[in-house]
């Protein structure tokens, strides 16, 4: 008899731990795909991010008539920025969860909240700098460059040598553009290196671009661009840069 029950208690407690484990793993389940257990649908500053991506999207895809359709959108895009800077923010454990999520939306809404309320931590931006590593996607590049040009001169410092080596595999002019007011911003021999690239360019538009930063370089960092591409007989001419 005492055999019985103390057998009993041993499955009782192997299906006790087991239930445990079970628990655990849903858990951790959870915090990858956190968004549907964690029902942040509901959640107005995750609607209105969605509102917000839809009207980017719809005018990178050419969903646009004419400038006045592209007004109209700019401005519905304006909108749901407002309507989402007027509710509660999601929390920065909340962000860091969405932009680990499986799920590529889970992650552009994340962006979007980082890069309208100017939200930092550490830990986000190097979610972020892992993003950059690791996803093609045109939309998450896009809101990633965009949070790391909100970055001041000393956080600047710290993901700078990652910005400059995600950077110079970059291959996307729209990208590149859209990055380049944090390239101006670093003290790096690899910007000149950078700029030396992007004016070698077929690309107009590219070349384009880089001139128009040009001036908010620092003045050394000029005179090398210019000396080795004038070397080069490189040096774009007044005709390669006007847009036709």
């Amino acid at each position: 008899m005492r055999y019985f029950f103390a057998n009993k208690d041993s499955q009782m407690r192997k299906t006790c731990r087991i239930f445990c484990i079970v628990l655990l793993l849903c858990w951790i389940n959870t915090q990858d795909n956190g968004i549907c257990e964690m029902n942040y649908e509901t959640r107005l500053w995750y609607k209105y991010a969605i509102a917000y991506i839809n009207y980017d999207e719809m005018i990178a895809k050419g969903n646009v008539k004419d400038n006045e359709s592209a007004l109209e959108i700019l401005g519905q895009r304006e909108q749901a920025k407002t309507k989402l800077l007027s509710v509660s923010a999601p929390t920065d454990a909340e962000l860091e969860l969405l932009l680990r999520s499986s799920r590529i939306l889970d992650q552009k809404i994340a962006l979007v909240n980082i890069m309208l309320r100017d939200v930092y931590t550490e830990h986000i931006y190097n979610n972020i700098i892992d993003i950059l590593n690791s996803s093609n996607d045109f939309f998450l590049r896009f809101y990633c460059y965009h949070c790391i040009n909100l970055l001041d001169d000393k956080r600047l410092n710290r993901f700078g040598n990652d910005f400059i080596a995600i950077l110079k595999h970059e291959k996307v002019e729209g990208l590149i553009t859209t990055a380049m007011p944090t390239l101006v911003k670093i003290k790096s021999d690899e910007v000149v290196c950078l700029y030396v690239r992007y004016f070698k360019q077929e690309s107009r538009t590219l070349k384009w671009v880089a001139y128009i930063y040009f001036d908010k370089l620092d003045r050394e960092y000029q005179k090398k661009i210019k000396t080795i591409l004038e070397k080069e007989n490189a040096w774009p001419s007044r005709s390669e840069l006007i847009q036709e």
